[in-house]
């Protein structure tokens, strides 16, 4: 297969111009739509030599069900649009809007996000993976890379390469653990569900590391790391309130306890200042472009990434007015989780005025 290059001029449409970024599976290039006159992203999907024709076909299949999943939500405001799905060579190119901002993960290099910034993301993210799950989609790999912030201060939800539909079984037959290690939720290690709650945990531990500036899970060794996440729980992020309470409920060991994204958007909405503060601090401009989004530049909130011992109990967050009974979870079954608290209105006013 011939190396992409920059001038190189893709379906006959598609002239590439510089590569914005890489991975594993491609990178993605800026270029111009030479019949529009309007500039693009494109991401190349590599088919590296040698390389089985089992395994070309499966990145293949994998490129056209991202650009499938990808256009049936091009619509939403905080889901990053795909245009066409092009070929050249056999090569799979899917082409997507261009958007100037960063990554969260490479903004979360310069530490945590204030409360009202992670809540902002929070509120994106939840309301993108609504509408993913609502069309029956499971994203599969939400995480920081995933997550992209615009200049204008747009929050954008990317990369459906391994997500899947509810009803495809295709890609979790042979039980390979398919998604980036510390993000993934302790029933997909498992092997016992992939269903949306799996995305809802990988965005907690995104909201954990955007409050925080530290994963709750991230160890030494991929082993170590899986083992977090099934065993170990984080204590809440700081300060306390309606945001450390939501992150809490979608860490939850168990799938069945956590809020779905419906669920917990009102949760957001029910806090005042949420709706004010948070969606008014300003995500500041940075220069990169992307497939994606910004990000704030107020002081870090304190955090603490230390975590208990005690697997199966899920700490409410201080200040929460949760019964004991109803914020210990033996076994994360026999209680309730803390996040109903909120729905039935036992947040104090003061733990709302902390979300901004």
């Amino acid at each position: 297969m011939r190396r992409a290059e920059p001038g190189q001029v893709i379906a006959e449409r598609y002239r590439l111009d510089e590569v914005l970024g890489s991975g594993g599976f491609g990178r993605v290039w800026r270029a111009r739509d030479e019949v529009l006159g309007v500039d693009v992203a494109i991401k190349e999907v590599w088919l590296p030599e040698p390389m089985s024709d089992t395994e070309a076909a499966e990145r293949r299949v994998r490129a056209e069900r991202e650009a499938h999943h990808a256009a049936k939500l091009r619509d939403h405001p905080n889901i990053v649009a795909v245009h066409d799905l092009v070929f050249e060579d056999g090569v799979p190119w899917t082409v997507m809007r261009l958007v100037t901002g960063t990554p969260l993960d490479q903004r979360l290099k310069d530490g945590p996000l204030p409360t009202g910034g992670t809540v902002g993301i929070a509120r994106a993210l939840l309301s993108a993976l609504e509408a993913v799950h609502g069309a029956g989609i499971v994203h599969r790999d939400v995480k920081p890379a995933n997550v992209l912030l615009a200049d204008g201060g747009q929050i954008l939800l990317t990369d459906f390469g391994i997500a899947a539909h509810e009803t495809d079984t295709r890609m979790t037959a042979s039980g390979m653990v398919i998604g980036s290690v510390e993000y993934m939720a302790p029933e997909r290690i498992d092997g016992t569900h992939d269903g949306p709650a799996g995305d809802l945990f990988s965005l907690g531990v995104t909201l954990y590391e955007a409050a925080v500036g530290t994963s709750p899970f991230r160890r030494d060794t991929r082993t170590a790391t899986l083992n977090a996440i099934c065993v170990h729980t984080p204590h809440p992020p700081q300060p306390p309130g309606p945001l450390a309470t939501l992150i809490t409920a979608l860490l939850d060991k168990h799938p069945e306890q956590r809020p779905t994204a419906s669920e917990a958007l009102r949760l957001l909405d029910a806090a005042p200042e949420s709706r004010t503060r948070a969606m008014t601090e300003p995500v500041p401009e940075v220069s990169r472009q992307h497939a994606g989004d910004g990000a704030p530049t107020e002081p870090p909130i304190p955090g603490t990434a230390t975590e208990t011992t005690e697997p199966r109990t899920l700490p409410a967050p201080r200040g929460t007015s949760v019964p004991a009974e109803a914020a210990l979870v033996p076994d994360g079954r026999a209680g309730q989780p803390p996040w109903p608290a909120m729905r039935s209105g036992l947040v104090s006013d003061a733990e709302s005025a902390d979300v901004r």
